[in-house]
């Protein structure tokens, strides 16, 4: 991960401004509010840098086996919600965990995962350009951070490298919600 949280977005840089975002994310993920607020405030500081089409927040529930949409902080009116509950059988299950084990940010055409876990992390009909990241503790994650793309654009790497930044303070959140 870089210290460099500088960014570009429709073909001007925006520099200077990434620890202040990061600082106001930070603010918003540890106040004691319920997840889906505090989501939604985060998502609109994200929004003037990211091109969010729609950003949510899905639990892992290991015991029952199954992925869970718990917060939404940006839809598109172009976008459905997302579906509420992924069942995972236990090889899905596995791939899951592994791959939070290993705190990779996963993108679309850009993974060595396969779709299968695409599946279970991003909810059905979902078409535009995913960055999903794991939150919580590697060794027992507690869920998923999942951004789409605004229709007809795609996350770059400026955009990928703060979304990754910003795992920390969503795990936060999620954990507060608990």
């Amino acid at each position: 991960m870089t210290n460099d949280l500088s960014v570009r977005f429709d073909g001007f840089s925006v520099s200077g401004v990434g620890r202040t975002i990061l600082a106001n994310v930070w603010r918003e993920a540890c106040r004691p509010i319920e997840i889906q607020e505090s989501l939604h405030k985060i998502g609109g500081i994200l929004a003037k840098l990211v091109p969010i089409g729609q950003l949510f927040i899905r639990r892992i529930d290991q015991q029952r086996s199954y992925v869970e949409t718990v917060a939404v902080g940006i839809s598109v009116p172009d976008y459905l919600l997302p579906d509420s509950r992924t069942e995972c059988d236990g090889d899905q299950l596995k791939e899951l965990l592994a791959w939070c084990r290993k705190g990779q940010l996963l993108q679309q055409g850009n993974s060595r995962f396969g779709r299968s876990l695409f599946a279970t992390i991003v909810p059905s009909g979902v078409t535009a350009d995913v960055v999903a990241g794991s939150l919580g503790d590697p060794a027992n994650p507690s869920g998923v951070l999942v951004l789409v793309a605004q229709p007809g654009t795609n996350f770059d790497d400026s955009h990928v490298s703060l979304i990754e930044s910003l795992l920390e303070p969503f795990s936060a959140a999620l954990e507060n919600d608990q």
